[in-house]
């Protein structure tokens, strides 16, 4: 976690929706999953994050 949160800090966005990832599939801590994926739509994986957003029960527009 350290290392993606280090690597979004240094300006790799997409680390993001790693981070979203990490936090749904592995922590299981939704509110943290959430938190990253909002930062993620704001990338590349915007479609990918509104998507994990969506299985989450979120509507981001």
């Amino acid at each position: 976690m350290k290392w993606y949160e280090l690597a979004y800090e240094k300006g790799n966005k997409k680390a993001a929706y790693n981070l979203g990832l990490t936090y749904q599939d592995y922590l299981k801590n939704k509110n943290k999953a959430i938190y990253w994926y909002k930062k993620a739509v704001k990338t590349n994986a915007k479609y990918n994050a509104i998507n994990r957003l969506k299985e989450l029960g979120v509507i981001y527009e």
